[in-house]
C-alpha cells in the first residue's frame, strides 16, 4: 500500500482561474432554478471557442434549451 508521499505533486490549469480546473470533473451543485445549466453553458460555450467539447445533458431538451442558450453565448456549434 502507498502512501501520499509516493505521490508527485502536479500543478494545476486552470479552465477558469481558481474556480474549475481543467481536465478534472467539476459538479455544480444547487436548488433548482439558480441557474447551474445556464453557468455550465457559458463556460463550455467560451472554451468551444478555442477548443473541441462534448456535452451530455439529460434534463435539458437540446433543441428547444441547449442549442438556443450556445448559440446566444457565441458557442461553435460544429
Amino acid at each position: 500500500m502507498s502512501g501520499a508521499s509516493d505521490v508527485d505533486s502536479q500543478s494545476v490549469e486552470w479552465l477558469v482561474n481558481d474556480l474549475i480546473p481543467r481536465g478534472l470533473l467539476t459538479i455544480l451543485s444547487g436548488k433548482i432554478g439558480l441557474g447551474k445549466s445556464l453557468l455550465a453553458l457559458h463556460f463550455l460555450a467560451k472554451v468551444s471557442r478555442n477548443e473541441k467539447c462534448l456535452l451530455y445533458s439529460f434534463e435539458d431538451d437540446y433543441a428547444r434549451i441547449v442549442r438556443p442558450r450556445l448559440e446566444a453565448a457565441g458557442a461553435r456549434l460544429e
